[in-house]
């Protein structure tokens, strides 16, 4: 993550080949999923990938679980796994415009 910076109410995630919109939802996603009990201690790079490539679908920008993994040096499947216990544990709904409780 040392390409990545937080600095205020934004992740800098441009230079990483992400438009400012799927930066500003990726922020909004991280603050929310790191400070939550059930993703305390887990690595922030792979809740970082894993808010990118959430942030990426809402906001229409496709890039695969691949793709994102290889730029925070973590697997496909950590990506998946940790995006998918994301949205299993609910914590979004009503807080990020595009996530709603019918999602699994």
């Amino acid at each position: 993550m040392k390409d990545i910076v937080i600095r205020g109410d934004e992740i800098d995630i441009e230079r990483l080949g992400f438009s400012k919109a799927v930066a500003t939802k990726t922020y909004n996603i991280f603050k929310i999923v790191s400070e939550h009990k059930d993703f305390i201690g887990k690595a922030p790079s792979v809740i970082m990938a894993a808010s990118v490539y959430l942030a990426c679908i809402l906001c229409s920008e496709h890039k695969s679980q691949e793709v994102i993994g290889k730029k925070f040096d973590r697997s496909h499947v950590s990506v998946r796994n940790t995006y998918q216990n994301i949205l299993d544990s609910r914590i979004l709904v009503g807080k990020i415009d595009g996530i709603t409780g019918g999602e699994k």
